[in-house]
């Protein structure tokens, strides 16, 4: 079991390492990528075609970052259904002339989105709470609650670990 973890942090540390490699600001994107998402979806919804979202305080940092937690988490679940069936064949090597546990390839797919959901949501977090805006860390709890429970629900252990770290959002 120890092999397969080791295997598990190499091939995600690979393709997190490879998702940004040759852009100009490398690894700063996992950061930059969902900063830059919440300026701009605020800014066109609340900015210029003057949406509010029901409840709430009415702001558009609060409406920013509820419509950010709420993309941030499809975002990360349309990215695995995306990219998982793929991923097997794109690693036709590993199918046929090495004896490889192909079951973590598509998990590998779910640590990346989950690392990149993490990540948008601790910036949510800090911005929310930077702003004093309560309603969107309440969503963000929410949001999480409530992918924490869909997680438990098909099984997938790795998201429901992963969403533990936001219990300290409740």
């Amino acid at each position: 079991m120890s092999h397969t973890s080791s295997l598990y942090g190499q091939w995600l540390r690979r393709d997190l390492s490879q998702r940004f490699a040759g852009s100009a600001g490398g690894r700063l994107w996992l950061i930059l990528q969902p900063l830059s998402f919440i300026v701009v979806i605020t800014l066109v919804f609340n900015g210029f075609f003057k949406t509010k979202w029901p409840g709430g305080d009415g702001s558009a940092i609060d409406y920013g970052l509820k419509v950010f937690i709420g993309l941030a988490i499809h975002t990360a679940a349309a990215e695995v259904l995306n990219r998982s069936p793929s991923c097997i064949l794109s690693h036709p090597y590993l199918v046929t002339k090495v004896r490889f546990p192909l079951g973590m390839l598509p998990m590998v797919n779910l640590g990346v989105a989950g690392v990149q959901l993490l990540l948008s949501l601790v910036l949510a977090l800090v911005a929310a709470l930077l702003m004093g805006s309560v309603t969107a860390v309440e969503a963000g709890a929410e949001s999480v609650a409530a992918l924490r429970a869909n997680a438990e629900r098909n099984g997938l252990a790795v998201e429901a670990r992963q969403a533990d770290v936001f219990e300290f959002l409740k």
